[in-house]
């Protein structure tokens, strides 16, 4: 279920997913989509996300394409959200590409934050396979695959529950 949470519609829409088996709602794209995830506008959105008990993904990270505005997909400013819906779920998707360390401390700091690993072995180079060739890679897998990993388990204590396993390829 993918919604543009600025909509007035968006909590009915939201709804009437649900009563269809959607199951999250996501991949919210801010950057993409040029919005701040912590708009004031989404926020009937995130109430009735909360009230439903369905987590939100969230692309908090950089956009490729030329035209976006990075600004957008800051991942700090889900801090507003997680504080403001205590019980919403909150995904991260990339471990917060690029800016791990931030998106580590909101999933330590917030009960209901989470992260997801997707993504991070095409960005380290170990498999191209399901990335466009125009992307930077760092040949070097420390920086985007050990690095966030091994980061996030001596952040968290080596607590599993708050990261979800996510390849980011359907195929």
């Amino acid at each position: 279920c993918n919604i543009d949470p600025l909509q007035p519609s968006a909590p009915q829409e939201l709804e009437r997913c649900v009563k269809d088996g959607a199951i999250a709602v996501g991949e919210l794209g801010p950057a993409y989509h040029g919005f701040y995830i912590n708009d004031e506008r989404a926020y009937p959105f995130f109430a009735k996300a909360q009230e439903l008990d369905i987590p939100i993904i969230v692309h908090a990270g950089p956009a490729q394409s030329k035209n976006l505005r990075m600004k957008y997909g800051d991942v700090l400013r889900l801090d507003d959200v997680a504080i403001d819906f205590p019980k919403l779920k909150l995904v991260i998707c990339h471990m917060g590409y690029y800016k791990y360390d931030d998106a580590i401390h909101l999933t330590q700091k917030h009960d209901n934050v989470f992260m997801d690993c997707s993504w991070l072995s095409q960005l380290a180079g170990i498999d191209r396979t399901a990335m466009p060739k125009y992307l930077p890679v760092v040949m070097n897998p420390y920086f985007n695959f050990l690095y966030p990993l091994m980061r996030y388990f001596a952040e968290t204590w080596g607590g599993t529950d708050k990261l979800l396993w996510g390849s980011d390829w359907t195929g």
